[in-house]
């Protein structure tokens, strides 16, 4: 369980821009070229944006391409008068529109349950676009035991809420396959596609 007041820091923070660095928008050019790679452009005429912060890197790169279709900007602070107010820790199936691909750059590990996320944007994407850094759990000595108590309170004070292991992290996505990987700054990125959509062709 998240303690209320580390919650309302995390909040808190977000609501700064200080506290987003532009050497992230680098990361969702590149969750947006793989798309890109994969013709994938060709069946997404609308994107979801989460947690696009006060830079909206998927729109610069977007634009940049010269996309046309509808773009919906989603964020638990509202920046401008466009942005959808969502908290991804706290939200139903009715918070979330309906588009043809959610990304989720640098987002999933502040949420406190991902299968809960991936249950209910399971219906609304065909597409999903993420980045994630996971936890290898895996130690076998006192030593490595002491380095994973150091990097569960680093990433506790990063303000992350969950610690998957890649493997773990993949079996979430049930509703989803992946199309392709890639890497960014030791976190892993994804391309997901639906599995109903694999089934149409």
């Amino acid at each position: 369980m998240i303690n209320n007041n580390l919650k309302q820091l995390s909040t808190e923070r977000w609501a700064s821009k200080v506290a987003y660095d532009n050497k992230w928008n680098e990361r969702t050019e590149l969750l947006l070229q793989i798309a890109i790679n994969h013709n994938l452009l060709n069946s997404i005429n609308s994107f979801t944006e989460y947690g696009c912060g006060p830079n909206r890197p998927l729109k610069l790169f977007l634009d940049k391409i010269n996309f046309t279709g509808k773009y919906i900007e989603a964020d638990i602070t509202k920046w401008r008068d466009t942005t959808k107010i969502i908290n991804l820790n706290n939200c139903k199936n009715e918070d979330l529109e309906k588009t043809d691909c959610g990304v989720f750059s640098g987002v999933l590990e502040y949420l406190d349950d991902l299968p809960k996320l991936f249950d209910l944007i399971k219906n609304k994407h065909n597409y999903v676009l993420f980045s994630y850094n996971a936890f290898n759990p895996d130690y076998h000595s006192e030593v490595e035991l002491l380095s994973k108590i150091q990097i569960l309170s680093k990433r506790a004070n990063s303000g992350w809420r969950n610690h998957f292991s890649l493997k773990e992290f993949l079996s979430i996505k049930t509703d989803f396959i992946v199309i392709d990987t890639g890497y960014w700054n030791g976190q892993a990125l994804f391309v997901l596609a639906h599995k109903n959509l694999l089934n149409l062709r």
